[in-house]
């Protein structure tokens, strides 16, 4: 059995429910299973889980065995303290996260029928990437262009909701609606919630006091990250955490824990060190803002986007570590994804409140 057959089974809910109990024998329902994580960290992030009385939020870590969390040596792992659920298929052994506790466990060995393994093994022996691809040339032309634009319609209103939420949680302030989903589109998938939360840290009134100060931005945005925790032996970051030391002591600020944060299968270009770097050179352009929402074509959007980093970058993809002098700059696939995912949307919201 491999472990992707239990992380089909959990993201799928297909075993018996009833009566499901952790090992400690507490009632377990389950409310939302999470967002299926396919990079480092736990397995399913953002469940709902029932235990008992009380609702638990957190992430859901599945392994066949549970002695497999040592092996993966997730006990010395900052990231899966917040493991509100292991899941299992054999409980063999308890285990315990970098802080200690137990997390609650359930063991699905009797729980799922024999027959499923043999349907899993089937389907994803397949050749065909997508199962239904040998079909998709005899779909008429019509049906296909009719379905595209729909789904694209579907897409864009559900990203101008998205919006519509985080404004009702700021200012209604399309200024720092427009800072966080730049912030989300440089994380990609692998690092979007954490562009997301490291934004959320950051209330629209620091961003407009400190967004045309080249230092103190770099440094409200570094050190809200995490990234400029312990000692620097290069000048640049040095300079950057003596100013950070003063803004967090002055706005009483919580930076995030620098394990929220992935590097792995990353290209170094796409070091959340870097994105961070270029968000803030994006975000500190003279009006740019009003600049964006006067922009009369995709060519101008591209070149308000088209930034160039500080020297130190050339030359560097984390603090604290040469590297080869290369220019880092946004490929043109990252950049279509800022402007499909935060500015066409963001067009659509200005239409709506205009």
């Amino acid at each position: 059995m491999k472990e992707d057959f239990l992380h089909y089974i959990w993201k799928n809910q297909l075993f018996d429910k009833a009566d499901l109990r952790t090992v400690n024998n507490e009632k377990v329902t389950i409310i939302n299973v999470g967002e299926h994580n396919t990079n480092a960290g736990p397995d399913f992030l953002n469940a709902k889980i029932k235990m008992d009385d009380l609702i638990w939020v957190g992430n859901v870590e599945i392994h066949i065995n549970s002695s497999d969390w040592k092996k993966h040596k997730h006990q010395n792992d900052k990231a899966y303290n917040n493991v509100v659920l292991h899941v299992v298929y054999n409980d063999d052994k308890t285990i315990r996260t970098e802080r200690g506790e137990v997390p609650q466990t359930i063991e699905l060995k009797e729980k799922i029928e024999v027959q499923l393994l043999t349907k899993y093994q089937q389907v994803f022996n397949q050749k065909e990437s997508i199962l239904c691809s040998s079909y998709l040339s005899k779909v008429d032309g019509e049906l296909w262009d009719n379905t595209l634009r729909k789904l694209t319609l579907e897409r864009m209103n559900k990203k101008v909701l998205e919006i519509e939420r985080n404004l009702n949680k700021t200012t209604n302030d399309l200024q720092w609606v427009l800072f966080l989903l730049i912030a989300q589109c440089l994380g990609l998938k692998v690092n979007k919630q954490a562009m997301q939360m490291l934004a959320q840290s950051i209330s629209f009134n620091l961003l407009l006091k400190y967004q045309k100060n080249t230092l103190q931005f770099s440094a409200l945005l570094f050190g809200q990250a995490g990234f400029l925790e312990g000692k620097f032996k290069e000048e640049y970051p040095s300079s950057l955490k003596k100013e950070y030391q003063y803004l967090k002591h002055k706005h009483n600020l919580v930076p995030l824990e620098k394990f929220v944060w992935k590097f792995m299968r990353l290209r170094p270009a796409s070091f959340p060190v870097i994105r961070i770097a270029q968000l803030q050179v994006i975000m500190s352009q003279p009006q740019f803002y009003s600049k964006i929402k006067q922009a009369i074509n995709y060519k101008n959007i591209k070149e308000l986007l088209k930034v160039e980093l500080d020297e130190y970058w050339d030359t560097h993809y984390v603090f604290d570590k040469l590297s080869v002098d290369k220019k880092k700059k946004l490929g043109a696939a990252t950049l279509d994804v800022i402007i499909i995912n935060a500015i066409v949307p963001l067009y659509f919201i200005i239409g709506k409140k205009e």
